[in-house]
């Protein structure tokens, strides 16, 4: 049992049983976020409307041309889907403030999204997530119900289960 107060970071790929994107579906919403395209010179019409918004603000407090943030948000649509992750391409252009804003901005964005669509989400009006007994045995849940309702005598024994199902979920056996 965990004592003090714990945050679980759970990486793109480990919570697609619970409705959240894989790395590469993460990739891909964020590409789409990131392609933004208008007409008239100043109609969106593709892309996310609240990181443009964000893009508006970025610019104007920090005294940038909004294109700025466009165009290496374009860099990272155009990159995204062939990058391992879209953490280790924002750190490839350390440095690069507009690529390290604009893809935070959109990685934040696109699992606030797919959260709000998973069933881990929290309904208001009811208080409880939408998370049901069909989930699967093991996984990544089993590792929360694991530090809960483990027994020193049954740790190995359930460390072992979930390792072995991470292999193999890895290697696609």
């Amino acid at each position: 049992m965990l004592k003090r107060k714990t945050v679980f970071v759970i990486g793109a790929g480990a919570s697609c049983e619970v409705g959240l994107p894989s790395g590469q579906q993460l990739r891909e919403r964020i590409a789409r976020a990131l392609n933004m395209y208008f007409q008239h010179g100043s109609e969106q019409t593709a892309g996310s409307r609240a990181i443009y918004e964000a893009f508006r603000v970025l610019a104007r407090n920090e005294g940038n041309d909004i294109n700025l943030y466009v165009r290496a948000g374009w860099m990272i649509r155009d990159a995204a889907p062939l990058s391992l992750s879209i953490d280790n391409f924002i750190d490839a252009h350390r440095g690069d403030v507009a690529v390290e804003k604009c893809g935070k901005l959109a990685i934040a964005e696109t699992i606030l999204e797919a959260e709000r669509a998973s069933t881990l989400f929290v309904d208001k009006l009811n208080g409880a997530p939408s998370i049901s007994a069909e989930c699967p045995e093991l996984g990544i849940l089993d590792c929360f119900s694991f530090s809960a309702k483990a027994s020193k005598k049954q740790t190995p024994k359930r460390l072992l289960k979930i390792w072995s199902w991470s292999c193999s979920t890895m290697t696609g056996a």
